[in-house]
């Protein structure tokens, strides 16, 4: 959005003196050859899309499975047992995503090809957030389990990192991060919710502005 956008503008603005202050007096070298294997690999895949070397599943077919599967299992009141249902359709919508070929010839401006580019990422980013909610057994901000309505800071105040360690994975590798130890407002009941909070074994008191971790 706009906001979004001056913010862009802004950071770049800054971003742009600090490395032009980090690079005086050093001598950098690029290496193009790097930037040219990464053109030559998306040329590659283009080709392929063209061709439909890798299959002729329609990029849009996919997108819409995928959508229905998020909607149906993943909304902000979920449950396990429509959780890992989503969970495994979208193992199937991947393997559909990674046989995705054109319709059209691919030329020019193609938004076809634009989706069928981005379809397979998409669909990995939804199994992130359908895997990653399975496994978060309590109810947090705007994930909602109707089967684990409790809070549960004792064993998920926590990030999820989700990571495709192989290409060719079917599900992500989650691990979690211990939140920050800066706390201006310690966890706590916030009002809303209306679900119990299992609290944390030792819970931290608030730290003053300013403070680091």
């Amino acid at each position: 959005g706009g906001n979004s956008l001056a913010e862009t503008i802004v950071a770049g603005m800054w971003v742009g003196g600090k490395v032009v202050e980090f690079l005086q007096g050093t001598n950098t070298v690029f290496n193009t050859g790097v930037i040219r294997d990464a053109h030559d690999k998306q040329v590659a895949r283009i080709k392929a899309l063209i061709s439909g070397a890798n299959g002729r599943e329609s990029a849009y077919a996919v997108r819409n499975a995928m959508f229905d599967t998020i909607m149906q299992g993943a909304g902000i009141f979920r449950n396990g047992t429509d959780l890992a249902a989503s969970v495994t359709k979208l193992q199937e919508i991947l393997q559909r995503a990674r046989k995705v070929g054109l319709r059209s010839n691919g030329l020019g401006a193609n938004q076809e090809l634009a989706l069928a580019l981005k379809i397979e990422g998409m669909v990995k980013l939804a199994q992130c957030v359908c895997y990653a909610a399975l496994q978060r057994t309590e109810s947090r901000g705007a994930h909602t389990r109707e089967d684990y309505p409790e809070r549960n800071d004792r064993d998920w105040l926590n990030r999820t990192l989700a990571t495709w360690a192989n290409a060719s994975d079917d599900l992500p590798t989650l691990n979690y991060e211990p939140a920050t130890k800066v706390f201006e407002i310690p966890p706590g009941e916030r009002g809303y919710g209306g679900g119990k909070i299992i609290p944390m074994d030792n819970p931290p008191t608030a730290t003053p502005k300013g403070a680091k971790a």
